[in-house]
């Protein structure tokens, strides 16, 4: 199948699969998508994710903000790897947000490192992970979008 986004859209065993990437303040960010066959109407509205990740990222930012303040997911990431990695790992993620303040301060070495498209699970529909760094943590952030591009959640995964 092909969309006018995502190109080819491979087709295995009644699933739709794509994989590529977007760029987001000079750095790749790989995107996946996984969807069964009867939601390729949706392809467009999945388009719009990695098409404004711009946006998208922002929104995502600010709800995990938010939750650091009134949630529990992004206080968990941060106890959990405040309690396991050694100090000097600390330093070195948190030093390239020295002077920083705030939320800017806690969440600058949180970066975007994948976004998942689901259009068949419309309240996942896309889901933006946020580590400190694969060869720092195998933890993510993971913030939920739904079909309408709405904050649906964030919980912290493995």
């Amino acid at each position: 199948m092909d969309h006018p986004y995502f190109g080819t859209v491979a087709t295995v065993h009644g699933e739709l699969s794509w994989e590529g990437q977007v760029e987001l303040d000079g750095r790749a960010i790989p995107v996946w998508l996984s969807t069964s066959e009867t939601c390729a109407t949706e392809l467009d509205a999945a388009a719009r994710f990695p098409c404004q990740v711009k946006r998208f990222d922002a929104a995502a930012r600010a709800a995990l903000c938010r939750d650091l303040v009134d949630g529990a997911a992004v206080r968990a990431y941060l106890d959990h790897h405040l309690a396991v990695l050694a100090p000097e790992v600390i330093d070195h993620c948190f030093a390239r947000r020295r002077g920083a303040v705030g939320c800017e301060r806690v969440l600058g070495p949180i970066e975007l490192t994948r976004v998942y498209l689901s259009p068949d699970d419309p309240d996942r529909f896309a889901v933006f992970d946020y580590s400190l760094g694969e060869d720092v943590t195998s933890y993510v952030l993971a913030v939920e979008f739904d079909a309408t591009g709405a904050i649906a959640g964030i919980v912290m995964e493995s």
